[in-house]
């Protein structure tokens, strides 16, 4: 239970700190820079990218079924590599690929997601985990810029 006497205190004194330094207010508004990108949603990321990637690997198994398998398999592979790259660049998009200038969300993923998608799209390549790699590469360079700040107090 909250004691009312001591929030109004405190209430108290907010206000006269934001009338001393008018300024303050606008700034208890800024949020905290942090990796936009949790530990949870960065493993649940890996995995959809490795589910992608093994969809892939399992319709690698239809060129063995002549003309129609060949077809069959190369329409998949570009259905799950369109799917893919908008899961992606939506989920990516939703956790800020915009709202910070100088994040590698911004400079760096829809790079990385679309290169992914074209070695995806190449024949001989499309045989890579790209999906995966691309994931593991967008990760990696948010978090080590997490550290980076972390480390320098910047």
């Amino acid at each position: 239970m909250i004691n009312p006497i001591t929030e109004e205190n405190r209430l108290t004194q907010l206000r006269q700190a934001r009338k001393n330094n008018p300024g303050a207010a606008e700034t208890d508004r800024i949020p905290q820079q942090h990796s936009q990108i949790s530990s949870f949603e960065a493993g649940l990321m890996l995995v959809v990218a490795l589910i992608f990637d093994g969809i892939q690997a399992i319709t690698k198994l239809l060129h063995f079924i002549p003309i129609i398998g060949n077809t069959m398999a190369i329409m998949i592979n570009w259905l799950v590599d369109i799917f893919a790259w908008l899961t992606f660049y939506v989920w990516l998009k939703s956790k800020g690929m915009k709202a910070r200038k100088g994040s590698f969300l911004i400079e760096k993923a829809q790079w990385v997601l679309g290169i992914g998608l074209l070695i995806e799209i190449i024949p001989l390549l499309s045989a890579l985990p790209a999906w995966t790699a691309a994931i593991i590469i967008i990760i990696f360079k948010e978090r080590s810029k997490k550290v980076l700040r972390y480390a320098t107090n910047y």
